[in-house]
């Protein structure tokens, strides 16, 4: 599972020097922003050639440029923090204007800077303030920073930044809806869609988990962080990757000031009370997890961490570092009410049936399941009583009805406290170097996180001795290059190399569900046909893990020419994501009831061949063009076209497929067509075109009423696309034809007793004999598929909306916001069985439609295709959404220099 980075980042990197040789214009998301302005002389008319420099506060990098023709002037890709500009011009006052806040991907557009007649060596001095209004984008953009970092609730604690997504408009809590990764809370959606539209970054940089979604490091120190920024609507075309919201964390960096902190918070169980589940006694239905415990089980939650920064040479070479870890110390009482033997009930079953089968079955309930597995102390839950089991061969005792001897078993539930910690390190270092024209950038980011004794498969498997530990490593490596060719054209040119490895397997109490790599190790999975009975060993779908590989190379090209602000780019991703996954690969067996597995006569038993190791790769790649077109000093249209080429995944499987069934130990009947035992080829679309168009606009008109320069009318439309994620592909590797899910039934498999033992290779070994690839046809086995044009989804969005500031410090906006979502992933049964329906309300089945009468696959009789489609659950583009919105905001900025 460990791959060789050097060669693939070599090839990776002659790729991008070929994309740069031949030029093409460049882009990708954008980390930095931009200053802009017009000059005017005092009665009003716009001066050209005006020398304009702005200096950063913090590194003291100085960048000039001058007005055009039209008095205006823009300064572009300046690095995330405040600035000082002066504006000079022959016959006029140099205009200063201190503390320029300049935000990742927003313009600080500043309107008219008047000057005054005079000598250069006269200063006036223009106080400014933070944008409260955006005058010159479409694009919904906002933007958490400082104080807002360090004091909202939750922040400092190292809870999650996507906490503070949902303070905004239009974005809500994802609730028990959530099916990604999230860094805090429970995931969040944005203007109706899922929440997996959202695209996560760090500096610009991609930060997707590609299998689940959501982001891959969990970034919540906010002392590592300068920005946290989410755009909800109207996204510039320089984004390409996702519909619902783009998230870009901005990390800090040095400055010509030292600076640092060290900071920590506490909480225990001395500071918390009981929840309603811990106070609640056990019992049945919605008081089945009731633990009745008394006081709050010890736990002990530290976070600590400390970052410095500062200057190696001043205004050139500048460092910032931090470290971070949170361990949290706890236990955790897991039970089910499931019933199984108690210790007591174990012996009266080994007492009972004493025939070579059934010490089989016993022996390994005895030792794997959960009173042999002594992690935890486990101990019976509810109330213990005899159930009867039938046939044995020495009997305890006789049933009072019938009189037939039984063996009675004590069985209840199952309760054990195991440590369920969590323990965290973030470490972060950046190096930044400036010069009068370039600026280079290196970041390097690492996060380990181990979660212990976690039940993620299936709800109580930990109480019966099988939790999982959930230990993730995630890193980032990004190198950025800015240059400046003038005051009008300039350049950035970004190299960025992440790794995230996650694994759902181990434990504290014996691995008994073994690591990733010993997936084929693990104890068989046992269950009932009687749902009120408890089973043993480890979910059928664990131990699995994954390694998410994103190498990419982006551009950002910005050249001001008069009016128009073009901006131009290219985004170049290639990602290697190998999974383990092979579900049944060491077998399952169900028994009806007790009796049944006393007996050790299972009524069916699974097992898997197939590949468990799945070798993702994909090739991505995103062009745009923009022109942020300055109409008049009033109006600015934001016009833009963005391209993106998402490359199909699901192929790996027709390769995997086509090399084992052209082998010598194919897995179906060699006598198949390839169409039948073979996963198709699929193409990757290729017409993601994605228009965007949008305004601002700001009346010189109104009076009073909108006041000058006070209203911003905005709005716009943006055509976007999501990419497909791994999850879906991984689930249809787990069906047929990419695996032979083998299942025995009846007799076939009451003759197949449970080993003693029984590990996969044991099972397998047992097994051998009855599991017999190369003879099935795939079509008789349950099936899962994409369609032939699987690709992203697509969504149509537009805004209208009103701003208005009120004073230096505050405004109100309310907006319309809707969208359309067309292509959406859903899962459809591809050829469902119509007769039923067809015998009873005939009236129902769709025109043109009729159940299938005959066919070489008995499956198909009944159902829609006769042609051997068999029983298949098929990802398709088939859903849609719409979603209409009044969303509305009031915002302060230092309200009575404290209330923000």
């Amino acid at each position: 599972m460990e791959y060789a980075f050097r060669p693939t980042f070599t090839r990776f990197l002659l790729v991008f020097t070929v994309l740069a040789l031949i030029v093409i214009p460049a882009s990708a998301q954008v980390s930095k922003g931009s200053i802009s302005a017009t000059v005017l002389d005092p009665s009003g008319a716009t001066v050209a050639g005006a020398q304009v420099k702005a200096t950063s506060e913090q590194t003291g990098q100085v960048i000039t440029t001058t007005t055009d023709s039209t008095g205006s002037f823009r300064v572009n890709l300046l690095p995330v923090g405040t600035y000082n500009l002066e504006i000079t011009k022959s016959g006029f006052r140099k205009v200063t204007l201190s503390d320029v806040v300049v935000s990742s991907n927003v313009d600080n557009a500043l309107g008219g800077v008047k000057l005054e007649l005079g000598v250069a060596t006269e200063t006036v001095e223009v106080s400014t303030a933070a944008p409260i209004v955006t005058t010159t984008q479409a694009q919904v953009t906002n933007t958490f920073s400082g104080t807002e970092l360090s004091n909202l609730p939750g922040i400092g604690e190292n809870q999650g930044l996507d906490n503070l997504a949902v303070l905004l408009p239009g974005v809500s809590a994802s609730r028990d809806n959530f099916f990604s990764n999230t860094n805090g809370g429970t995931g969040f959606t944005v203007n109706g869609l899922r929440g997996r539209n959202n695209d996560q970054q760090i500096d610009g940089q991609n930060n997707n988990d590609n299998s689940v979604a959501g982001p891959g490091i969990f970034l919540g120190d906010a002392e590592f962080v300068d920005q946290y920024q989410i755009t909800t609507n109207n996204f510039g075309p320089e984004y390409g990757r996702n519909a619902g919201s783009v998230v870009n964390i901005t990390t800090k960096s040095g400055t010509n000031n030292w600076h640092g902190s060290i900071y920590g918070t506490e909480s225990n169980s001395v500071l918390n009370t009981l929840s309603n589940i811990q106070k609640s006694q056990p019992g049945t239905g919605a008081l089945a997890l009731g633990q009745g415990l008394k006081e709050v089980p010890h736990f002990n939650d530290v976070f600590v961490g400390a970052t410095i920064g500062g200057p190696w040479v001043k205004d050139k070479v500048f460092f910032f570092g931090g470290y971070d870890t949170e361990v949290l110390s706890s236990k955790f009482l897991y039970q089910t009410a499931l019933l199984t033997p108690t210790p007591t009930g174990l012996g009266q079953m080994a007492g009972c049936y004493t025939n070579p089968t059934s010490t089989q079955s016993i022996s390994a309930l005895t030792a794997f399941g959960p009173y042999g597995i002594g992690g935890g102390s486990p101990q019976p839950s509810g109330t213990v009583a005899p159930v009867e089991l039938f046939s044995p061969d020495v009997s305890n005792g006789t049933d009072p009805i019938t009189s037939e001897p039984v063996c009675n078993v004590d069985m209840a539930g199952v309760h054990r406290t195991l440590p369920n910690s969590t323990h965290q390190y973030d470490y972060i270092a950046r190096l930044d170097i400036t010069g009068a024209k370039d600026t280079v950038y290196g970041r390097y980011l690492w996060q380990k996180i181990s979660a212990f004794n976690q039940d993620s498969f299936i709800s109580g498997y930990a109480a019966l001795g099988y939790p999982n530990n959930v230990p993730s490593t995630g890193q980032q490596i990004g190198i950025s290059w800015t240059h400046r060719f003038s005051g009008r054209m300039i350049n950035e040119v970004r190299l960025n190399y992440s790794r995230l490895r996650v694994e759902f397997g181990g434990n504290t109490i014996g691995n008994t569900v073994p690591h990733q790599g010993e997936l084929e190790n693990a104890v068989a999975n046992v269950i009932f046909s009687d749902s009120t009975l408890a089973g043993f060993g480890p979910a059928t779908n664990s131990p699995q893990g994954r390694i998410v590989n994103t190498y990419q190379a982006q551009d950002n090209w910005n050249y001001v020419l008069g009016k128009h602000q073009l901006k131009a780019g290219v985004n170049y991703t290639y990602q290697r994501s190998p999974n383990l996954f092979l579900p049944n690969v060491n077998g399952q067996y169900r028994f009806s009831d007790w009796t049944a597995f006393a007996l050790n006569t299972p009524n069916r038993i699974r097992i898997a061949l197939g590949n468990d190791n799945l070798d993702f790769r994909e090739h991505d790649t995103f062009f745009y063009f923009g022109d942020d077109y300055k109409v008049t000093n009033h109006l600015t249209l934001n016009l833009g076209i963005t391209y993106s080429y998402y490359g199909q995944p699901a192929n790996l499987f027709h390769t995997n497929d086509l090399k084992l069934q052209t082998s010598s130990s194919p897995l179906w009947d060699p006598t198949l067509p390839e169409s039948v035992t073979v996963f198709p080829s699929i193409p990757a679309p290729k017409n993601s075109w994605g228009p965007s168009a949008g305004f601002a606009y700001t009346p010189g008109w109104g009076g009073w009423l909108l006041g000058e320069g006070k209203t911003v009318f905005r709005g716009g439309y943006r055509l976007s696309y999501d990419p497909p994620f791994y999850n879906i592909y991984v689930n249809i590797s787990s069906a047929a034809p990419q695996v032979l899910l083998q299942s025995l039934t009846l007799g076939t498999a009451a003759s197949n007793p449970l080993p003693a033992v029984p590990l996969g290779p044991n099972v397998r070994t047992a097994l051998a004999a009855t599991v017999t690839p190369g003879v099935f046809d795939p079509r008789s086995f349950n099936q899962s598929s994409v369609t032939p044009d699987f690709g992203p989804d697509r969504v149509h969005a537009w805004s209208f909306g009103i701003q208005r500031e009120f004073g230096s410090h505050a405004a109100a906006e309310a907006r319309y916001v809707g969208n359309h979502g067309q292509n959406l992933f859903q899962s459809v049964n591809a050829n469902p069985a119509l007769d039923w329906l067809a015998s009873s309300f005939p009236n129902l089945v769709p025109s043109g439609l009729t159940p299938c009468t005959t066919s070489d696959i008995p499956r198909d009789i009944g159902r829609i295709d006769c042609n051997g489609a068999g029983v298949n659950r098929q990802r398709t583009n088939t859903a849609y959404s719409y979603y209409n919105g009044l969303q509305t905001e009031f915002r302060t900025n230092n309200l009575f220099k404290q209330l923000t």
